[in-house]
């Protein structure tokens, strides 16, 4: 690999996502294991796959819990204000007429809340109690007394965002259930427009099935009746600028702005783009491909890959090198000063399609 590429990572300029290094990875399988076998007593559900996370939630409401008695064997509690006696009391309350009670507490970070030891520590065998992390990121310490006792009383679930052929085939599926067909180059469209959170994909779908009058979803569908997410704004972006059109980037700009995106956020893409552009083109010098790319960019979709590589192909790796200073310095600047950050953002802009030209 080319000596520059190697020192972009060593310098930690690495556009690559951090990796999860837990061994608590969850996703269709899980969940089908989930539906099949005999729920255990204790469950930590978190990660970004929001979609699965809360299918957990249901699978596990449906097997436990009866509709005609929720009153009295589901209880859900918010981890805010939650003391160690509240929830012993319904941990310990037996069902009614039911095998089962399902407790469900959100938001509680259980490895800050040393109660937690207790309560986890002596489950009846009657209780399922879930810990669901959905606004707070969860952070797993293997040495602290509470992780030991959550995995050898529970299991622990790390909801990741489904990889391509899964995503394709719940794609096609959903498509299905509504009798529309959706062809890859669509849903590379979508994925691209509107991300690969499976939550909001879904929303989105619906919104085409219902769009289509002819059973069959385009690219034109997807650019006429979906929502562009803020990554797939800034990407464009960026690739007008490749195309030294800056018109169209300050346009796009606008739109973000008027969608109250918040300014700090969308540098942030801005950045990250700029920085992984800055990688492809080094990694272009040294004969990398699509795979490179992916691996360098952490990147599961190789359509993502061959956009990357195509801006990246219009540049200097000069022009670059002076966009990522750019953005770094509008950063302290909007971290710093009371200016607008729009306003700084569309200075940058500006000077970007200088540095690129």
């Amino acid at each position: 690999m080319n000596r520059d590429v190697v020192q972009y990572r060593r310098r930690g300029e690495s556009c690559v996502a951090k990796k999860d290094d837990h061994p608590y990875r969850a996703g269709r399988d899980w969940l089908y294991n989930l539906r099949k076998s005999t729920p255990g007593r204790l469950y930590v559900l978190f990660g970004q796959e929001d979609f699965r996370r809360k299918a957990a939630l249901d699978i596990l409401r449906e097997r436990l819990v009866d509709p005609a008695l929720a009153t009295f064997n589901y209880r859900r509690f918010e981890g805010t204000g939650l003391t160690e006696e509240t929830l012993a009391d319904a941990v310990n309350r037996p069902p009614m007429m039911a095998e089962r009670t399902l407790i469900v507490v959100r938001d509680l970070d259980v490895y800050k809340n040393k109660w937690v030891e207790n309560i986890v520590d002596s489950l009846p065998e009657y209780v399922c109690l879930v810990f669901e992390y959905d606004l707070l990121e969860c952070k797993t310490d293997g040495r602290l007394k509470i992780h030991k006792l959550l995995t050898k009383n529970g299991e622990l679930a790390d909801f990741v965002q489904a990889p391509p052929g899964e995503l394709t085939a719940w794609m096609k599926s959903r498509c299905a259930e509504r009798k529309v067909r959706i062809p890859q180059d669509a849903m590379n469209a979508l994925t691209f427009r509107c991300g690969v959170g499976m939550t909001n994909l879904a929303h989105e779908i619906d919104k085409l099935c219902a769009y289509v009058t002819n059973g069959h979803i385009t690219q034109e569908d997807v650019k006429a009746a979906t929502c562009a997410v803020p990554e797939a704004q800034v990407f464009k972006l960026c690739d007008a600028l490749a195309e030294r059109n800056s018109g169209y980037a300050q346009r796009l700009l606008d739109e973000l702005e008027q969608a109250r995106q918040e300014a700090i956020p969308t540098l942030a893409l801005i950045g990250r783009q700029m920085r992984q552009l800055y990688g492809v083109r080094l990694l272009i010098d040294s004969g990398g491909g699509v795979s490179a790319v992916m691996e360098l960019c952490g990147l599961k979709y190789g359509n993502l890959a061959e956009k990357l590589l195509r801006s990246a192909r219009k540049l200097s790796l000069t022009g670059l090198r002076e966009a990522v200073r750019l953005c770094a310095e509008t950063d302290a600047a909007l971290k710093s000063t009371g200016l607008d950050g729009f306003t700084l953002l569309r200075d940058l802009v500006t000077e970007l399609h200088r540095a690129l030209a």
